[in-house]
């Protein structure tokens, strides 16, 4: 019998919707609970993801008329009060054991969306060392741990958060564009110093996308410090909580 066997039978898998032991073994998620998932699997605006009103709007009132930081920005799922009680049980209430399953839905998510994107390393968006040191992780940064494995592709570890943010709650957009821009910092990789080697095209993976702050200050820092195009995966997007 296997070591997986065993590991099964002494930690069993619990679904991140209902909680308990996801039967058959093997499994991320009971079946009945994926159904009630709310995929988004309307139209999207091209550039930042969240839903539009009509197939035929290709832009969101958001992104029309306005050029955003990175090339696109897509979500596996709309941010549901569902949404945001997984995605809170996965960063803050130690329920790192969800990153299995969140990486299954962005990995499909990618081969979807993104295949021709000639996409060259992942990055991960940084937290301030005092919030990892409290929760044990970073939750984008094992998202990218793992879908480098299946995806084949490095993780370039280059943007380090130097200062804790203020609060965005009351700020614009642009507000809060700055202020994070300002509380982050780029940092070579060793292994890529080492190597003399710049990937011209990333991928930023991040848990929550909602006015595209954090992925744009992300990919302004990243743009300056010589990354061509810069592409973003959520797990979920959505201003509003249903």
């Amino acid at each position: 019998m296997s070591f997986k066997f065993f590991s099964d039978i002494l930690f069993p898998v619990t679904c991140p919707v209902c909680k308990d032991v996801v039967v058959p073994r093997g499994r991320r998620i009971c079946g009945e609970c994926k159904a009630v998932l709310p995929y988004l699997n309307g139209p999207v605006c091209f550039s930042c993801g969240q839903p539009v009103s009509k197939d035929t709007d290709e832009y969101c009132d958001s992104c029309a008329g306005r050029k955003r930081a990175f090339e696109r920005s897509v979500s596996v799922f709309s941010y549901t009060a569902l949404l945001q009680r997984m995605i809170g049980d996965f960063k803050f209430r130690s329920r790192r054991d969800y990153f299995h399953f969140f990486a299954d839905e962005l990995e499909i998510c990618y081969k979807h969306f993104y295949p021709g994107c000639q996409i060259k390393a992942l990055v991960p968006v940084p937290i301030h060392p005092s919030r990892k040191r409290f929760r044990g992780y970073n939750q984008s940064e094992l998202l990218c741990r793992e879908l480098s494995k299946r995806l084949d592709l490095p993780v370039y570890d280059c943007l380090k958060r130097q200062r804790k943010t203020a609060p965005q709650k009351t700020l614009s957009p642009e507000e809060r564009r700055k202020n994070l821009f300002d509380a982050m910092s780029f940092e070579e990789p060793k292994e890529f110093v080492n190597a003399d080697y710049k990937p011209e095209c990333v991928l930023i993976v991040d848990d929550i996308f909602t006015t595209g702050a954090t992925s744009e200050a992300c990919a302004d820092i990243l743009k300056m410090n010589g990354i061509e195009r810069v592409y973003v995966l959520n797990i979920a997007t959505g201003n509003k909580i249903n």
